[in-house]
């Protein structure tokens, strides 16, 4: 995997700005370039990590090039499991299409995987873009079951997203 450095050095036109590449280790949290790619449904960011906020979140994922070839998005995270909330179903849309769907009951670190073929990409000029959908109609606040003050209605806690050749 790579590192997540800072792209590229030249003046960039606003479409171009936060532009990833393939195989390339995307952090989430206060210091990810991701953070002005973030459209809806998002908690403010913490150190490592953003927590969606709702059932909805939408993130503007932007590729130097257009794949040509069969890709895999990789969302690395935890979801907000607890005995008042046990489970957490999250479905990921991509520029309209239905990607994957998940269904998880364990608080730990999961990954999140689904292939995304060339023609679901949009592109714009030379960069590829994915709208990210994450629909996720299980979220709670810790508030809501007893957990403290905490007011966010909470269901993944995104740590990371890569998009790799297949």
């Amino acid at each position: 995997m790579m590192n997540a450095a800072i792209l590229p050095s030249k003046t960039l036109e606003p479409h171009q700005k936060a532009v990833s590449r393939l195989n390339q280790l995307q952090f989430f949290g206060t210091a990810s370039s991701l953070i002005e790619l973030l459209q809806k449904g998002w908690a403010p960011s913490e150190d490592n990590h953003n927590w969606n906020d709702g059932p909805e979140a939408s993130l503007l994922l932007k590729l130097d090039r257009i794949p040509t070839q069969t890709c895999t998005i990789s969302v690395e995270g935890a979801a907000f499991i607890h005995q008042r909330a046990p489970r957490q179903a999250i479905t990921l849309y991509a520029n309209g299409w239905r990607l994957n769907s998940w269904l998880l009951k364990d608080a730990g670190k999961t990954m999140l995987e689904a292939i995304i073929e060339p023609e679901q990409w949009f592109a714009r000029g030379d960069i590829a873009q994915l709208n990210l959908h994450w629909h996720m109609p299980d979220c709670t606040s810790p508030k809501d079951i007893g957990l403290g003050s905490d007011e966010r209605q909470l269901a993944f806690c995104f740590m990371s997203i890569t998009v790799t050749a297949a």
